[in-house]
């Protein structure tokens, strides 16, 4: 269940829209859920790389399954004031 979860939780339609943020998620990027639900992920993505998510979404939606993402990569996600922190992520249907 996502509202109990010690991680952060967002999940996304197939438009790329946040449809869910768990509390801990809020806390990480610094919106409230209200402010989250209703966006597109793309917030959370930084500036610098927010070009090539595009295709990134449309190739897991074409085939969805559970997997960790940047494998050997540092990933980064951007809070509402713009700043950038390490996370990871596991892409889930």
């Amino acid at each position: 269940m996502p509202e109990c979860a010690t991680e952060g939780v967002v999940a996304v339609n197939r438009g790329g829209q946040i449809v869910l943020a768990n509390p801990r998620a809020e806390a990480l990027f610094g919106y409230e859920r209200e402010e989250l639900v209703g966006l597109r992920l793309e917030v959370l993505i930084p500036d610098r790389i927010r070009h090539i998510h595009g295709q990134y979404q449309a190739d897991y939606f074409a085939r969805p399954r559970i997997r960790p993402m940047g494998v050997g990569l540092t990933l980064t996600a951007r809070r509402k004031d713009g700043a950038e922190f390490p996370i990871a992520r596991t892409l889930a249907p």
